[in-house]
């Protein structure tokens, strides 16, 4: 959970975006994606897999893998 803190929150405070970017809250950019594990916990498991189910861009559909 920190790890993925530090590279969204965090991330888009130190290049001064924190305002547009970097948490998901009303009036923000919703930049986010799914992925396919049960819980964050899994992540650190699949190292070298790509676990990215959907990717979001301003709340707009960019990217789904083929299943």
């Amino acid at each position: 959970t920190e790890a993925c803190i530090a590279a969204t929150y965090h991330a888009a405070r130190a290049i001064g975006c924190d305002a547009q970017i970097g948490t998901l809250e009303p009036g923000k950019q919703a930049d986010f994606f799914i992925w396919y594990a049960d819980s964050a916990t899994e992540i650190p498991y699949h190292f070298a897999v790509n676990l990215v189910q959907k990717v979001f861009k301003k709340g707009q559909l960019v990217y789904e893998a083929k299943a």
